[in-house]
């Protein structure tokens, strides 16, 4: 109702300007018909004749004049309203005659720009899908030889290789996951999701970062499940951990813990500068510290910012300089959230 009301509003205001602009055009036209009828009256009267004879020619003067702007600004109004529409649904005009050769000249340069417009929108397209097949492409391509070196690496000790390769594996997933997010992909699937599970192989995917950095972890099984889309819930995660894995120093520690209905993966790392707080998850920020240690893509915070809002998910970071990073995943919609596992 409320809605209606408001369209209604609208309408009867944009009908209003449309009357106010037909007279602003006609003023002319009814500053000389005003003018001449002036001239008419006091010829009349100049004349000595009859009042009845003023009232009669001025009745019938308005009955010409009348018809003349209601037709006129009827014919106005209507078309005032479908140009103004066709601008503002960016729609092409096509071969709507203007109410006079300006106004022609006017509409025929502005349907040519917009074919312009749509054919440079067309070519633009075109090469932003080449792009976007190209690298979605390279990224699932890519996946091969990895799979390959990490099959090489089975059974070596070669802790360093398998960590950068790790690395490597990381990148072309966050690739993958922007492709999605830039493509608008629908390619969700929302179930009960055990976020033990979740957890476990994510800590298990980075245990060689574990290792080899010697830090601790800080985690109890929780046994709660929750309504969400395990691929990308598993992602966000994940992202989470590699970047508390990448501030924190060798020997220091990371606390994954839930409280409520609030999971909490804590680390004591580097820490982000309290100013830097509010821009986290904006694309391509690296902070001071990014900026410092050169680790930093920008990417990581800012993908799994937009997977949470997908997933109805609330995620907030507190920090301290040299103290370290807490980020906190809750999960607010109480109808997609499940109790403790029986």
């Amino acid at each position: 109702m409320i809605l209606s009301r408001r369209r209604k509003v609208r309408a009867i205001s944009s009908k209003m300007k449309m009357l106010i602009s037909f007279l602003k055009v006609k003023r002319g036209t009814i500053a000389l018909c005003i003018c001449l009828l002036a001239i008419f009256n006091s010829g009349l009267f100049l004349y000595n004749i009859a009042p009845e004879v003023f009232i009669y020619i001025d009745i019938l003067s308005l009955c010409v004049i009348l018809p003349y702007f209601i037709i006129s600004g009827l014919r106005y109004c209507k078309h005032a309203g479908r140009v103004i529409r066709s601008l503002d649904d960016h729609e092409d005009i096509g071969n709507d005659e203007g109410m006079d050769i300006i106004e022609d000249a006017y509409l025929k340069a502005i349907s040519e720009l917009k074919q312009v417009v749509n054919q440079n929108k067309a070519e633009e397209m075109d090469k932003y899908r080449d792009i976007i097949d190209y690298y979605t492409i390279w990224a699932h391509q890519i996946k091969t030889p990895i799979a390959a070196m990490r099959l090489l690496l089975e059974g070596k000790d070669e802790p360093s290789f398998a960590i950068e390769l790790l690395k490597i594996e990381e990148y072309v997933e966050m690739v993958l996951s922007y492709l999605k997010i830039v493509e608008n992909d629908r390619d969700y699937h929302f179930a009960k999701v055990d976020l033990d599970k979740v957890i476990k192989e994510e800590i298990r995917y980075y245990r060689s970062i574990f290792i080899q950095k010697k830090i601790r972890l800080d985690y109890k099984e929780i046994g709660y499940v929750v309504l969400s889309d395990e691929k990308w819930l598993a992602f966000i995660i994940g992202q989470i951990l590699s970047n508390a894995l990448k501030y924190t120093k060798n020997g220091g520690m990371i606390a994954v813990s839930l409280k409520e209905d609030t999971l909490y993966i804590k680390d004591s790392g580097i820490g982000i500068a309290k100013e830097d707080l509010p821009m986290v998850f904006e694309k391509g920020f690296s902070g001071t510290v990014g900026h410092k240690y050169k680790r930093a893509t920008g990417i990581g915070l800012y993908l799994a910012k937009k997977y949470c809002d997908i997933l109805d998910i609330d995620i907030s970071i507190t920090s301290v300089i040299d103290e370290g990073t807490t980020v906190a995943l809750h999960f607010k919609s109480n109808d997609l959230y499940f109790d403790h596992l029986t």
